[in-house]
């Protein structure tokens, strides 16, 4: 058995999610207190989420970050750790806690201070973002017109597009008249992963220095790259994951990749720690694809407490 561990990214978000874990799990109430301490306010936002400020960039970064921390450490509490991980968008930083690069604090520190950055370069601009089905990348990109970009390829047959709100929707009626299924606009504050962030990317090359960085445990595939971009467990990293995650944060995310990689090399059991089976639906449709039946796979979600539970029975 070859296990990955699947981080969710932002958009997942509910309200209240983890709080059946915040009552029962002292290793998970600990992640939240920490995220609080970061971002004060932050258990009301997940808790309460009045005026949905949950929803808010620089809220539900750090909320996410917590969420899988707690997760993780009450599976390597369980005796359960992956072989490799992999989390999309946001959820690279989880990936990174869970390989040992950060402990929970700073993970989540640096979450908070990501989605702050990011919110801070969206300001003032007229955003859209739009997921396009049924075309490849490059008949998405041919569609796209200035000011819209490429910016998630997250499986076959889906590509996320973003940038200027305008630029947006011309890019998504030239998709359609290309021949796309559907194009759904998606609720979003900002651009993200286009050149729009790059402000946000400055902002982190400047203030991830300042953190430590631990060797690797376990590797990681980096949505820059779609693989594990060279760095190795036990190997000084820090300066090359600083440069990934500057980049990270303003190009495109090579979801299909990083599965299709993972797939090809034999990892038959996915454990998407969410909120949400997002991630789940990707790996079907990449197996698909490839023409790997579903026989030979299995994907667990965890995002309760009773599925926390099943997963242990199933793993252990």
């Amino acid at each position: 058995m070859k296990t990955a561990f699947l981080y969710a990214g932002q958009g997942s978000q509910h309200t209240g999610m983890g709080l059946d874990l915040y009552n029962e799990k002292p290793e998970f109430k600990e992640a939240y207190i920490e995220a609080e301490a970061a971002r004060p306010g932050l258990l009301s936002a997940i808790f309460d989420n009045t005026d949905n400020i949950l929803m808010q960039t620089e809220y539900t970064q750090p909320a996410m970050v917590a969420f899988a921390c707690g997760i993780t450490s009450l599976l390597e509490k369980a005796g359960i750790t992956p072989d490799a991980c992999l989390g999309l968008s946001l959820g690279e930083y989880s990936a990174l806690a869970a390989a040992g690069v950060w402990n929970t604090e700073d993970a989540i520190r640096i979450a908070a201070f990501r989605g702050k950055q990011m919110a801070l370069a969206a300001e003032g601009g007229e955003w859209g973002m739009s997921a396009i089905l049924g075309l490849t990348p490059e008949q998405v990109e041919d569609c796209c017109v200035e000011g819209a970009f490429a910016c998630n390829l997250n499986c076959p047959g889906q590509v996320v597009i973003g940038g200027e709100k305008a630029a947006v929707e011309e890019s998504a009626a030239k998709a359609k008249e290309a021949g796309a299924k559907r194009c759904l606009p998606l609720s979003v504050s900002g651009p993200f992963h286009t050149p729009f962030m790059k402000p946000a990317g400055d902002a982190l090359q400047d203030f991830l220095p300042s953190f430590d960085f631990n060797p690797l445990k376990t590797p990681v595939l980096y949505n820059t790259t779609g693989d594990d971009a060279g760095l190795l467990p036990g190997k000084n990293i820090k300066e090359d994951l600083i440069r990934i995650l500057t980049r990270q944060v303003q190009s495109p995310v090579h979801m299909q990749t990083s599965l299709e990689k993972l797939l090809k090399e034999g990892y038959d059991t996915f454990v998407e720690i969410g909120p949400g089976k997002a991630l789940s639906g990707f790996v079907k449709k990449t197996a698909k694809a490839l023409g790997i039946s579903s026989d030979d796979y299995k994907i667990l979600n965890i995002e309760t407490l009773d599925d926390l539970e099943n997963t242990i029975k199933e793993l252990a």
